[in-house]
């Protein structure tokens, strides 16, 4: 017959390893999150832009008096921009920072 091996559940050190999970997955969803949302506003930005050339090509066929629409577009691209350098520097700051930033910022 086989022998019947009891474990012991220890209680706190389960629950120690689950909060020492908790913390660097805290961490990586802060930092996903943010990721996230800019690269979602950078995918609605490029739909709006679709939309800023038709009403802005529209003006320009009637003959708008503000024919020079040059600094919208500038304007736009700027703002695109921005947008993806926001969304990479929180890939960046994930690996270069570790957890120097994090730990004062979440509990």
């Amino acid at each position: 017959m086989g022998r019947i091996v009891w474990y012991r559940y220890k209680q706190e050190e389960y629950e120690k390893k689950a909060e020492q999970c908790k913390s660097p997955l805290a961490r990586y969803l802060h930092y996903y999150k943010h990721w996230r949302g800019h690269l979602d506003s950078f995918a609605l930005e490029s739909k709006r832009y679709d939309a800023l050339r038709e009403r802005i090509g529209e003006k320009e066929m009637r003959g708008d008096e503000l024919a020079d629409h040059g600094w919208v577009y500038r304007g736009y691209s700027q703002l695109v921009l921005a947008r993806r350098i926001l969304a990479y520097s929180y890939v960046f700051a994930f690996y270069a920072f570790d957890k120097i930033l994090f730990k004062d910022n979440v509990r």
